[in-house]
């Protein structure tokens, strides 16, 4: 436990190193994530061979797959962003400087962030019928 408080105060007390492990997890998680995001992306109109008949088919095609893109960018954000901000509670928690009720609340906020924010990306994918 002693090692668990000392990496939390070391991270909290260097917001620059707390920015690079949020980082890292995020790269992390993006470099796990993305095989089965291209696994499942929509895939574009092949131009060339004639497989869309004309150019509002293909600018469809183009920008279903960006939001489809842009839908897995802001639900790793909706994940991270709340992460950040519990660390930074857990970090001041542990100097004393915030109560446990207010990391509680923290906890709380997020976990509600993160279930409405999914639930607007699972609305926008069936929206853009791309089948996240």
């Amino acid at each position: 436990m002693e090692s668990v408080s000392k990496f939390f105060n070391s991270t909290a007390s260097d917001s620059v190193n707390l920015y690079a492990f949020i980082m890292m997890i995020a790269m992390a998680t993006l470099f796990l994530i993305s095989p089965e995001a291209m696994a499942t992306a929509p895939a574009l109109p092949d131009i060339g061979s004639g497989g869309a008949d004309d150019l509002l088919q293909q600018s469809a095609g183009t920008t279903q797959q960006g939001m489809f893109y842009a839908i897995w960018v802001v639900g790793i954000l909706l994940i991270f962003v709340p992460a950040y901000f519990l660390v930074g509670a857990f970090a001041d928690w542990m100097k004393g400087r915030k109560e446990l009720g207010e990391v509680g609340a923290v906890i709380i906020v997020g976990v509600v962030i993160v279930v409405a924010g999914m639930w607007l990306l699972s609305t926008a994918s069936d929206l853009t019928n791309t089948g996240i």
